[in-house]
């Protein structure tokens, strides 16, 4: 199929379908990061009448089966992702292009819905759930969300409900690059990758990324109502995890350049979107739910500087990469209260039974001391109890390191308001960031009306002073 250039002016997907339109072929459109996994044709012949199907990315299924989605889906927005169509909605795709902005794509899907939706009537006469659409003169119907699967309804075991097996997956709006739609694709285990992803000349490094349960309560409430105690629940959950993330790839470089093993980010239930009976992004209440690292990581800038540094939180679950945890050493960070029988790291501290005790707040000299040699020979090594409290960094060594991770946080769209909540991997060293994250970074201040928040910062800029002038 040949296309002049004046053909694409319009978005390619509309250029397309017009193009096969022309030629009186029926087809089928799906974006190039949708995995297809069984041959969907033998299902669009089983709808002979329809003259367009399209995906939806709805979070729960109207239908039982892979057949059409009932009536409740029917009703809201298709998404792009797949879509069949027959040359007789040849009218409905030059209306579609010529309703789409100038600027393009941006208002692709909005005027696909738009024309779709005009004047829909639900055909109760009919058992294949296929409606009246574009002023009556189309027959119309949404794919099963459960066997044309956005990525959110997949990785929410949507299939597996109802027990079908899916055509199709269509990654879950990742951020833009071949990098994040990988990483995406692995942790839903639709990525097969070469062996050489499985080895890594240093071995991997893995963390255990379980939070204090003082995370998980209630913050206390202020002058600012009911708004100051999830924006500082929110703070204190993701907050704790950037040192853990921080602490990980930092010690991974210090002992030789191993490979992260990156778990998913934990959100209090309360403020994480959760799938409930709708479409993504409808909210709903739990004690906790946990959200993809590429949500809050740029994976595109984390691949430039750390190249071949970081796997999937899938990575030792999967059956190539699990065998390597009978050759791990297991680094213990002993709390405060029991530390008698663990070591400061000022020689080397060889495994026992394949594990060593850390004293907290080691140096990186000590770290390195401790471990460097003690690791060798091991493919993992796990950090147990708290890597947040595995090291203390000099003030030379959070400058340096700052410039290095200085572009890897994504900043996403706080779940509470329309501003960016803005994040910083080294908030707990203050004024340490370099000047090019420093103006990133978005102070919020919350006044919780007892000095919560204050005292906390006092104590540790008195340490972060003492540190520094030591």
């Amino acid at each position: 199929l040949r296309l002049s250039c004046s053909s694409w002016q319009s978005p390619a997907r509309v250029s397309l379908l017009r193009a096969f339109s022309e030629l009186g072929t029926n087809v089928i459109l799906s974006d190039v990061d949708a995995v297809w996994l069984r041959d969907p044709i033998p299902f669009m012949q089983m709808y002979p009448d329809a003259d367009i199907l399209a995906s939806s990315d709805a979070m729960e299924h109207g239908s039982p089966s892979e057949k059409l989605e009932s009536s409740t889906n029917l009703e809201g927005p298709a998404s792009l992702a797949v879509l069949f169509m027959r040359p007789s909605a040849r009218k409905f795709i030059m209306e579609w292009e010529s309703a789409i902005p100038s600027d393009g794509r941006s208002g692709e899907r909005a005027a696909f819905n738009d024309l779709f939706h005009r004047e829909l009537v639900q055909l109760t006469r009919r058992n294949d759930n296929l409606a009246s659409v574009f002023r009556g003169t189309l027959l119309g119907g949404i794919l099963s969300t459960s066997a044309f699967c956005s990525g959110q309804a997949y990785r929410a075991g949507l299939q597996q409900r109802i027990h079908v097996r899916p055509f199709v997956v269509h990654t879950p709006h990742p951020g833009p690059g071949e990098a994040a739609e990988k990483f995406v694709l692995r942790e839903l285990g639709l990525w097969r990758d070469l062996p050489e992803h499985w080895t890594h000349p240093a071995g991997f490094l893995t963390y255990d990324n379980k939070l204090p349960a003082t995370l998980w309560e209630s913050a206390p409430r202020g002058a600012l109502g009911e708004l100051a105690a999830p924006l500082h629940a929110e703070s204190m959950v993701v907050n704790h995890q950037l040192i853990q993330y921080r602490n990980a790839f930092i010690a991974a470089r210090v002992l030789g350049g191993h490979s992260v093993v990156q778990p998913p980010v934990w959100l209090r239930g309360d403020l994480a979107a959760r799938p409930k009976g709708g479409l993504a992004g409808t909210v709903a209440s739990a004690p906790s739910a946990h959200i993809p690292v590429d949500a809050i990581i740029d994976l595109e800038a984390l691949d430039k500087d750390a190249p071949n540094g970081y796997r999937e939180s899938s990575f030792l679950r999967n059956p190539q990469g699990s065998g390597l945890l009978g050759d791990r050493l297991q680094v213990f960070i002993c709390p405060d209260m029991v530390m008698a029988e663990c070591e400061t790291g000022d020689a080397v501290v060889w495994p026992l039974f394949g594990e060593v005790r850390l004293k907290p707040r080691r140096t990186l000299q000590q770290l390195r001391t401790a471990l460097f040699e003690a690791s060798k020979g091991y493919q993992v090594i796990e950090f147990k109890g708290n890597i947040a409290d595995a090291m203390i960094l000099s003030k030379e060594e959070v400058q340096r390191y700052s410039r290095w991770m200085a572009g890897w946080l994504s900043h996403p769209p706080s779940k509470l308001h329309q501003e960016e909540t803005r994040y910083d991997l080294f908030w707990d060293y203050p004024g340490a960031a370099p000047q090019s994250t420093r103006m990133q970074t978005m102070n919020r201040k919350v006044d919780l009306g007892s000095g919560t928040l204050s005292a906390p910062k006092q104590e540790a800029t008195q340490w972060w002073q003492g540190l520094t002038h030591s």
